[in-house]
């Protein structure tokens, strides 16, 4: 059985404009992107 661990699924997410702006200041202070900042958690 092959398997495609590499296969993309997109969902949303509701943010908060609170949430979107520190998710914004922590991605300019530390140079990364948002989607590798949410995939952590």
């Amino acid at each position: 059985m092959a398997t495609d661990k590499w296969t993309i699924k997109r969902i949303s997410v509701g943010f908060s404009q609170y949430e979107v702006e520190i998710l914004q200041e922590y991605c300019k202070k530390y140079g990364t992107e948002k989607t590798d900042v949410i995939k952590v958690f």
